[in-house]
């Protein structure tokens, strides 16, 4: 059925005949739903600028048929919506407008549906792999799913960004859900604290007003906000050195 691009009436026939009496909910052997199934065949066939509608027709029909929209896979944990946007990636592309459009056809309120996304991941929803080309496999890109909602809840958007690690890294701060260190809870407050506007601003002001200047070089574990001035100074010094050096063996 991810290839058929006939008339909608024989899709329809060969839905009824493949899929009646059938667990929706039952995992495959790769671990999918038949919806995560037909969501990454949606994706992977979504290409910009194409209109074919019958790509949808899948995801449409099981919808309809009452498939759980938020149903996970047995391995990783991937939502209908997170095996669209994978499959996207195969051509670049970095929204959820079709899948949108078909979910909202399906009858589904796409402002509750995207609140339910949100919910089952922890409110800090990530892509972690794509496709790439020159590889011909996934890789492990991690990438932010943004939501913007509407007024009217058929002006919701779902898009991926791309997802900087090193922001992080901010004030001494790690990006611990890398490594699995962390629970959502925890990572959430930390996103918290990390972006609070004036946090970076208050450390550096109370580490420049209590301690010397030596002695924020110099303790351990204290800020090190002038190591940096430090480093470079040395780098001049040595080249300056070097430079003398290089003359006086010229000359000898």
């Amino acid at each position: 059925m991810a290839f058929y691009r006939g008339p909608e009436e024989g899709f329809a026939w060969l839905f009824a005949a493949e899929y009646a009496g059938v667990d929706l909910e039952k995992h495959d052997s790769e671990g999918w739903t038949l919806l995560g199934d037909a969501a990454f065949n949606f994706g992977w066939w979504t290409q910009l600028g194409v209109d074919d509608p019958a790509i949808g027709w899948q995801t449409l029909y099981l919808l309809r048929e009452g498939a759980d929209p938020h149903g996970k896979s047995s391995e990783g944990g991937l939502t209908p919506l997170d095996a669209f946007l994978r499959g996207c990636t195969m051509h670049q592309v970095d929204h959820a407008r079709k899948w949108l459009q078909i979910v909202e056809m399906a009858g589904i309120n796409l402002h509750e549906y995207a609140d339910r996304e949100k919910e089952l991941h922890d409110h800090e929803h990530y892509l972690n792999s794509t496709w790439d080309d020159e590889l011909w496999s996934w890789i492990p890109t991690k990438k932010r799913v943004s939501y913007k909602y509407g007024q009217d809840p058929k002006q919701l958007k779902i898009w991926l960004e791309d997802y900087d690690a090193l922001g992080w890294f901010r004030c001494g701060q790690y990006d611990l859900d890398i490594f699995q260190l962390s629970t959502p809870a925890e990572r959430v407050l930390r996103w918290k604290n990390i972006n609070a506007p004036t946090e970076c601003l208050e450390i550096i002001t109370k580490s420049a007003a209590h301690k010397p200047t030596q002695n924020i070089v110099a303790e351990p574990g204290k800020s090190r906000i002038y190591l940096p001035m430090m480093w470079g100074l040395a780098l001049v010094v040595t080249l300056t050195l070097n430079y003398f050096v290089h003359i006086l063996m010229v000359r000898t």
